[in-house]
């Protein structure tokens, strides 16, 4: 029985089907007209902007009526859409009741007239001249959203900035940490074996030089770059005359360049940068420092003005090894030479 009566339902869904698609187009049609009152006003300028728009969109896009539901949508477009304001026409309408009746229609996104008119094709509901009730709007904030927006916006993007700078950090920190922990244990190392570890070279080595470090490198030095400092014309007191003006100077500052890339190596007698067009090669005993940093080692050498930047995948281990071989008489035996070296976070 009940699947029987299923298909009774089926059978009369399908038979009434073009009555209910009408029922559904008119009810559209009707909430078009309570929700814009002044489309149901036959003349007004919403309605005739209404019938415009179905005849033109009749011809060129017939699919957009398969819809029920385009009354309401055409009516939304064209409210989304006001047309300039001009001179009102005297109007042949009988006169309006007071203002306790027909809400006045607003120009853009509120009620607007609901149906439509006269020469409208079939199947639009004609309405005469009455007013009709409509539910009243709720009041919307005057707060400016837009400014809630950036506002959101604005707290979105600090906090991201925050978020990035903190994992930064913790990158920064843990590479630090990584840093220290393996030149402790490179110390480690050359203090059990009584001598540094030694390595192949990549350039040719003199008679009885050993190599204890060789790997790439970036060399930078400090240029003397200059900037122009523009002047002002301070301010005008009569036709071609200024006061307080000043002229435009050139100024001269030292900044840190990349010369080259290479391969750097460090013997038990020198220091040696070979790279694709800039070479140094200075001996031990005329360096006076090695200071370490996070990203490199500045070597400052005597008789020099500038000191280098070499970069390092870990500038302490380097640093370190430049010391030993500056300081011990002989770096593959260290038995003798006590390795004091710390190592400060």
């Amino acid at each position: 029985m009940k699947t029987k009566a299923i298909i009774l339902l089926l059978l009369a869904a399908v038979l009434l089907h073009p009555a209910l698609a009408q029922t559904t187009d008119k009810e559209w049609q009707a909430k078009a007209v309570s929700k814009y009152p002044a489309l149901g006003v036959q003349g007004s300028k919403l309605n005739k902007r209404f019938i415009d728009a179905y005849t033109q969109r009749r011809k060129t896009e017939p699919s957009f009526f398969s819809n029920p539901r385009w009354p309401l949508t055409l009516a939304d477009e064209l409210a989304a859409t006001p047309q300039p304001v001009s001179p009102a026409a005297p109007s042949a309408l009988p006169p309006q009741p007071p203002a306790t009746a027909t809400p006045k229609p607003e120009t853009r996104n509120s009620s607007v007239p609901a149906v439509i008119t006269t020469p409208v094709p079939s199947g639009i509901v004609r309405t005469t001249h009455r007013p009709i009730p409509q539910a009243t709007k709720p009041s919307e904030s005057e707060f400016p959203t837009g400014v809630v927006v950036i506002g959101v916006g604005a707290i979105g993007v600090v906090g991201l900035i925050i978020w990035v700078s903190a994992a930064n950090a913790a990158q920064r920190r843990k590479h630090r940490e990584r840093l220290f922990a393996e030149a402790r244990e490179y110390v480690e190392l050359a203090q059990r074996s009584h001598g540094l570890p030694t390595v192949p070279a990549h350039v040719m080595l003199k008679s009885g030089e050993t190599a204890f470090y060789s790997a790439p490198s970036a060399l930078y030095e400090t240029r003397a770059v200059r900037h122009y400092q523009s002047g002002h014309a301070g301010f005008r007191v009569a036709k071609g005359v200024y006061l307080g003006g000043s002229r435009g100077r050139s100024i001269s500052n030292q900044e840190w360049s990349k010369i080259d890339s290479g391969t750097l190596t460090i013997t038990n007698k020198r220091l040696i940068f070979d790279g694709g067009s800039a070479d140094r090669s200075v001996a031990l005993p005329k360096i006076l420092s090695a200071d370490s940093s996070i990203d490199g080692v500045d070597v400052s050498v005597e008789n020099r003005q500038k000191s280098m930047v070499f970069a390092a995948a870990n500038p302490l281990i380097l640093s370190t090894i430049i010391r030993i071989c500056c300081q011990a008489p002989d770096p593959l035996d260290l038995s003798d030479t006590p390795l004091q070296i710390t190592f400060d976070e």
